[in-house]
């Protein structure tokens, strides 16, 4: 007879942790996902160095995807050239089991 609480304990226990772990694997796919797309949306932008159409795109297409990009450019010797850009991607995740709710992560690039 003890071991029918056992055996619902262990039963519990492994259900719990195959969910949390679930969890984990989708918020790490979705912060891959992001890093991809802000390494793409940084190399897109050094191809067409800089231009405003470009930026342009790559703002569109983050906001199709859930993401906030900023990009400022800058020209670091100030000879009226843009030399280098900063990219922040912004994004959320949520993890409804352990009461994590949309919490935002930024990823940060540099298109030189």
């Amino acid at each position: 007879m003890e071991q029918i609480p056992k055996s619902f304990l262990a039963l519990f226990l492994m259900i719990l942790f195959l969910v949390v772990g679930v969890g984990v694997i989708t918020v790490a796919l979705d912060a891959a996902a992001a890093q991809r797309y802000t390494a793409d949306a940084t190399a897109m932008i050094e191809q067409y160095n800089f231009s405003d159409a470009a930026i342009a795109t790559c703002k569109e297409t983050a906001k199709e995807k859930g993401y906030n990009l900023s990009v400022l450019v800058m020209d670091c010797n100030n000879d009226g050239v843009r030399d280098m850009a900063e990219l922040k991607t912004t994004y959320t995740y949520s993890m409804q089991l352990l009461l994590i709710d949309r919490q935002s992560h930024v990823i940060r690039s540099y298109a030189r």
